[in-house]
């Protein structure tokens, strides 16, 4: 803490939904899923916490139902299918400091988007070791796009940093250099 005193801050971009402000991820479908339950997971003996997120993905993945997500951004729908994942997000990492968009910047101006098709359940988690060794970027079945403005259509709940919100329509925008912020490492 006295460390980071000593340290200049920057400028940093967030992210608007609806009403309210994030800056780092809002989540759709399965990863919503368990980042909305990764708590519940305390409750099992012998589970150490910097565990739960990958514990919580095991638990719920064979519970998942996937859900059909549509995404517009200036007037072109860029995806319009049910999907395992979709994140919006303003730097690399989420849920348990997994790197899900590694081209995200949060100084950029943009947001980067991660979306995973819906796949048989049996083929998630070989799609876990991708993500875990950084490679999910050479599957088919990923798809990633950078926009400054984007509007989500789910049926089900989001995850935004860490805290459910409820709706069906997400409108997303960016909010360049509108924070204050002292960084460390890669969090660029």
């Amino acid at each position: 803490m006295k460390q980071s005193l000593q340290q200049t801050s920057q400028k940093v971009d967030t992210i608007q939904i609806n009403q309210h402000y994030y800056l780092n991820s809002a989540c759709f479908g399965l990863d919503s899923i368990i980042a909305n339950h990764v708590h519940d997971i305390s409750d099992i003996p012998l589970v150490p916490e910097s565990q739960s997120y990958i514990v919580s993905i095991f638990k719920q993945v064979f519970r998942y139902q996937s859900q059909h997500v549509k995404i517009v951004s200036d007037g072109k729908c860029l995806y319009d299918h049910p999907v395992i994942l979709c994140t919006v997000n303003n730097g690399k990492y989420y849920g348990g400091g997994f790197q899900i968009t590694p081209q995200a910047n949060i100084q950029d101006g943009y947001m980067d988007i991660c979306i995973v098709d819906r796949v048989p359940k049996i083929k998630i988690p070989y799609l876990v070791t991708y993500l875990l060794s950084h490679r999910l970027h050479k599957r088919h079945e990923v798809h990633f796009f950078k926009v400054k403005e984007v509007t989500v259509y789910s049926q089900t709940s989001c995850n935004v940093d860490g805290e459910e919100m409820q709706g069906d329509t997400y409108h997303l925008q960016i909010c360049p250099q509108s924070l204050q912020l002292v960084m460390y490492g890669d969090f660029k």
